[in-house]
Protein backbone atom coordinates (compact mmCIF):
# COMPACT_ATOMS: atom_id res chain seq x y z
CA UNK A 1 0.00 0.00 0.00
CA UNK A 2 0.79 3.38 -0.97
CA UNK A 3 0.35 5.82 1.81
CA UNK A 4 -0.31 9.79 1.24
CA UNK A 5 1.58 12.41 2.80
CA UNK A 6 0.66 16.29 2.56
CA UNK A 7 4.10 17.93 3.36
CA UNK A 8 2.93 21.72 4.24
CA UNK A 9 5.69 23.68 4.55
CA UNK A 10 6.34 27.69 3.11
CA UNK A 11 9.97 26.80 2.50
CA UNK A 12 9.49 25.98 -1.27
CA UNK A 13 13.43 24.30 -1.24
CA UNK A 14 13.04 22.38 1.64
CA UNK A 15 9.19 21.53 0.75
CA UNK A 16 10.36 20.02 -1.89
CA UNK A 17 13.31 18.38 -0.88
CA UNK A 18 10.91 16.85 1.72
CA UNK A 19 8.37 15.95 -0.79
CA UNK A 20 10.86 14.46 -3.01
CA UNK A 21 12.29 12.16 -0.44
CA UNK A 22 8.58 10.75 0.19
CA UNK A 23 8.23 10.02 -3.52
CA UNK A 24 11.94 8.55 -3.60
CA UNK A 25 10.66 6.13 -0.41
CA UNK A 26 7.61 5.07 -2.14
CA UNK A 27 5.06 7.54 -0.82
CA UNK A 28 2.57 9.51 -2.85
CA UNK A 29 3.79 13.00 -1.80
CA UNK A 30 2.06 16.43 -2.12
CA UNK A 31 3.72 19.75 -0.81
CA UNK A 32 1.76 22.90 -0.75
CA UNK A 33 3.12 25.90 0.94
CA UNK A 34 0.19 28.11 1.56
CA UNK A 35 -2.37 27.57 3.97
CA UNK A 36 -5.56 27.13 1.55
CA UNK A 37 -3.30 24.93 -0.49
CA UNK A 38 -2.87 22.67 2.14
CA UNK A 39 -6.30 22.46 3.16
CA UNK A 40 -7.59 22.17 -0.69
CA UNK A 41 -5.74 19.28 -0.57
CA UNK A 42 -6.89 17.29 2.21
CA UNK A 43 -10.37 18.09 1.14
CA UNK A 44 -9.35 16.32 -2.47
CA UNK A 45 -6.59 13.93 -1.66
CA UNK A 46 -7.27 12.71 1.82
CA UNK A 47 -3.61 12.47 3.00
CA UNK A 48 -2.91 9.62 5.10
CA UNK A 49 -0.55 11.93 7.44
CA UNK A 50 0.28 15.42 7.63
CA UNK A 51 4.11 16.73 8.11
CA UNK A 52 3.91 20.54 8.90
CA UNK A 53 6.64 23.35 9.32
CA UNK A 54 5.03 23.72 12.62
CA UNK A 55 7.30 26.86 13.85
CA UNK A 56 7.51 28.67 10.45
CA UNK A 57 6.61 32.23 11.79
CA UNK A 58 3.13 30.94 13.47
CA UNK A 59 2.05 30.03 9.96
CA UNK A 60 2.24 26.23 10.23
CA UNK A 61 0.19 26.62 13.48
CA UNK A 62 -2.47 28.16 11.87
CA UNK A 63 -2.90 25.35 9.66
CA UNK A 64 -2.42 22.84 12.05
CA UNK A 65 -5.73 24.70 14.00
CA UNK A 66 -7.44 24.86 10.78
CA UNK A 67 -6.97 21.29 10.27
CA UNK A 68 -8.55 20.66 13.98
CA UNK A 69 -11.21 22.78 13.91
CA UNK A 70 -12.45 20.90 10.71
CA UNK A 71 -14.19 17.43 11.29
CA UNK A 72 -13.66 16.74 7.59
CA UNK A 73 -9.95 15.81 8.32
CA UNK A 74 -9.50 16.76 12.00
CA UNK A 75 -8.50 13.52 12.61
CA UNK A 76 -5.53 12.92 9.77
CA UNK A 77 -2.47 12.34 12.08
CA UNK A 78 -0.25 15.50 11.76
CA UNK A 79 3.94 15.18 12.41
CA UNK A 80 5.34 18.87 13.47
CA UNK A 81 8.40 19.85 11.92
CA UNK A 82 10.70 22.36 14.33
CA UNK A 83 8.54 22.30 17.62
CA UNK A 84 7.89 20.15 20.71
CA UNK A 85 5.25 17.71 20.47
CA UNK A 86 2.24 19.79 21.50
CA UNK A 87 -1.48 20.85 20.12
CA UNK A 88 -2.61 17.92 18.69
CA UNK A 89 0.76 16.29 17.03
CA UNK A 90 1.10 13.31 16.65
CA UNK A 91 5.05 13.40 17.16
CA UNK A 92 7.87 16.50 16.10
CA UNK A 93 10.72 16.62 14.41
CA UNK A 94 13.86 18.88 15.20
CA UNK A 95 14.87 20.75 11.83
CA UNK A 96 16.80 20.12 9.99
CA UNK A 97 14.27 17.45 8.44
CA UNK A 98 16.06 13.71 8.50
CA UNK A 99 17.83 12.51 5.48
CA UNK A 100 16.13 9.24 6.15
CA UNK A 101 12.63 11.01 5.80
CA UNK A 102 11.02 7.91 4.12
CA UNK A 103 12.64 5.52 6.62
CA UNK A 104 11.30 7.49 9.75
CA UNK A 105 7.64 7.68 7.92
CA UNK A 106 7.61 3.67 7.66
CA UNK A 107 7.92 3.32 11.57
CA UNK A 108 5.28 5.96 11.87
CA UNK A 109 3.09 4.08 9.56
CA UNK A 110 3.76 1.03 11.26
CA UNK A 111 2.93 2.42 14.55
CA UNK A 112 -0.65 3.73 13.05
CA UNK A 113 -1.40 0.55 11.86
CA UNK A 114 -0.72 -1.50 15.50
CA UNK A 115 -2.59 1.57 16.88
CA UNK A 116 -5.70 0.69 14.64
CA UNK A 117 -5.18 -3.58 14.72
CA UNK A 118 -5.64 -2.38 18.87
CA UNK A 119 -8.79 -0.53 18.49
CA UNK A 120 -10.23 -2.67 15.74
CA UNK A 121 -9.77 -5.90 18.97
Amino acid sequence: MSYKVLVWNPDGIIGEEQRQALEMGGYKAQWAEKINNGLQILSQEKPDIVICDYGCFGEGRKFVDKVRDDTKYNDVPIIGMGFNNSNGLLYSLKKPFPHDLARYMGLVFRRLERRKSKNQE
